[in-house]
């Protein structure tokens, strides 16, 4: 079922630089306020990125902890395995309630081989679950109640929809790159560990979309999602008539 995460205190100079990075104050209580704003936060100040990969650095350690001190102190990104395990980090220092479930994106269902290539933050918080997924890349900049929905954020429009075997359905906006993600919550991870096959084919297989795309860097923004592709800068939003436009190219 959906089992806390068991994760030690970060040390309280980690928590401050941490919130430093993200510019916001420490919150009194670990409410949905809280969690809105935080995840806001970190969407907008830590990057979803594979920068690190194409830089021939080693893979990130999964270590929670770990993870978290770096995108406090080096200022870093990432993506889904290590920006989501150091904001567990940060929000069950903060008090917050927090399980980890294994996802898989793409269609819908995920072929059995994609269940592993996303992780999911839920947070339990007076009687109900909020997913807070900051790192997808391509989604929702504020946390989404587990419970059936469609809804539109900043113009993009997306869904939850349950379905068997304790699974559920999250649809992405048409307009971003992947069609969404199925994510299991009949059963929690112990450990961000339990994902490190992923991890390493993410970093290091040449197959793995991480190391064939070249450098991609997403900040999603309430006028639309700015990326970074290779020597490409460009909004994507469905207001625009391809959808997205290129805002600037290296020779510029």
């Amino acid at each position: 079922g959906m089992c806390p995460i068991g994760l030690a205190p970060l040390p309280e100079e980690v928590i401050d630089a941490y919130l430093a990075r993200l510019t916001v104050p420490r919150p009194k209580q670990p409410d949905l306020d809280a969690l809105q704003m935080l995840m806001a936060a970190h969407l907008d100040r830590i990057a979803y990125d594979n920068v690190d990969i194409h830089a021939g650095r080693p893979p990130a350690d999964l270590d929670c902890t770990l993870a978290a001190k770096c995108l406090a102190s080096y200022g870093r990104g990432g993506y889904c395995f290590t920006v989501v395990g150091a904001f567990a980090a940060l929000l069950t220092s903060l008090g917050f309630v927090v399980s980890l479930h294994v996802a898989g994106v793409g269609p819908d269902p995920p072929q059995p081989e994609k269940w592993g290539n996303h992780i999911v933050l839920l947070v339990h918080l007076d009687g109900e679950a909020y997913i807070a997924d900051c790192g997808l890349g391509e989604g929702p900049r504020t946390p989404f109640k587990l419970t059936k929905a469609a809804w539109e954020e900043d113009g993009f429009t997306f869904a939850l929809e349950p379905r068997e075997g304790g699974a559920w359905w999250w649809k992405n906006d048409p307009v971003h790159g992947f069609a969404g993600f199925a994510v299991n919550l009949a059963t929690s991870v112990a450990s961000v560990e339990e994902f490190r096959g992923y991890h390493e084919w993410y970093w290091t297989d040449p197959d793995a979309s991480y190391v064939k795309a070249g450098v991609v860097i997403h900040r999603p923004t309430a006028s639309g999602l700015l990326s970074l592709h290779s020597c490409t800068l460009r909004r994507t939003h469905p207001s625009l008539p391809r959808r997205y436009e290129i805002l600037r190219v290296a020779a510029d």
